[in-house]
């Protein structure tokens, strides 16, 4: 639902301040909640992501990254290009040690570009996440201490590059909004007993599906009131 709010959002109001505001605070958690899900399952079945469904991401990740090319008006790298790039060796990464988790913070939020087309979500950050995610299962979800250590180095960073005139990547404010807010979610789903529905279920095992159609229907439609 975050994700929709966020995308429609982009393609429909791209120049509101009230866009700006929504999408700098509320949905900057929708990112790394997806993160969060796909390296919690991967540490938890201990073993990398099937070859199937990593080709499946790499095809998605062409048709996305064009429909957000499309309508915002240059080239972009979507998200699912940062997953299929760190999803096979996120077994090797939750081995690294915890100084990684704060170097990768810091990294992530430099503007990161390659060959004229802009990576929106960088695959820095998707490490970061992923080490994230396995300081989580060792310390049974608390996460206050990390999440203060790598916001207060991300701001620095980000401060840094701001003053010497690079700017900053968008991870900027997932690392400083979206993490703190992304758990708050997952603590409050965490304390809500309840059954979930077979449409649920099925739509939560046709992620790729959903994500893809979304942004064909936005496109479309906008399309079509443009």
């Amino acid at each position: 639902m975050l994700m929709v709010v966020d995308h429609a959002l982009l393609i429909f109001l791209p120049n509101s301040s009230g866009t700006l505001l929504i999408r700098t605070t509320l949905t900057r958690s929708a990112e790394p909640l997806f993160i969060f899900v796909l390296a919690s399952l991967t540490i938890s079945l201990g073993r990398p992501m099937k070859l199937g469904r990593w080709i499946q991401i790499a095809i998605v990740s062409a048709v996305t990254s064009a429909i957000l090319s499309h309508e915002l008006g240059y080239a972009m790298a979507d998200i699912l290009v940062s997953i299929a790039l760190v999803s096979p060796f996120t077994l090797v990464l939750v081995r690294l040690p915890l100084i990684w988790l704060y170097i990768s913070g810091c990294l992530a939020v430099i503007p990161l570009s390659f060959q004229g087309v802009t990576i929106d979500y960088s695959p820095v950050l998707i490490v970061h996440q992923v080490l994230l995610t396995k300081v989580a299962h060792k310390r049974d979800g608390r996460l206050l201490g990390p999440l203060g250590i790598s916001a207060f180095l991300a701001l620095l960073t980000g401060g840094v590059l701001l003053e010497s005139g690079v700017g900053v990547s968008p991870a900027w404010l997932v690392i400083l909004i979206g993490h703190p807010l992304a758990i708050l979610v997952v603590k409050l789903v965490s304390a809500v007993r309840f059954t979930a529905s077979r449409t649920a279920v099925l739509l939560g095992r046709c992620p790729l599906t959903i994500y893809a159609t979304h942004l064909a229907l936005l496109a479309i439609v906008h399309a079509a009131f443009s």
